[in-house]
């Protein structure tokens, strides 16, 4: 349930950034003598790592709390 509404704010999250950024970074990239052109392709590859990264420390997080003694936990 944690890592769904983590996932659900990190796609909401880059869904909104990337036209955002394709138009910052367009914008930014005319500026230059030699042009390029910044392929869109990378944008679903780093929304997917961000997404990947942040269900990786969610589980990792959630495992650790799990396994932990309730009484320690008290006890400070």
């Amino acid at each position: 349930m944690i890592n769904k509404e983590f996932a659900s704010l990190v796609i909401i999250a880059t869904i909104t950034a990337w036209p955002i950024s394709y138009y910052y970074t367009e914008k930014w990239l005319q500026n230059f003598e030699y042009h390029i052109d910044f392929p869109f392709e990378l944008y679903p590859f780093s929304g997917f790592a961000a997404l990947l990264i942040v269900l990786i420390t969610i589980s990792i997080r959630t495992y650790k709390a799990a396994k932990t003694n309730p009484v320690n936990a008290i006890r400070y």
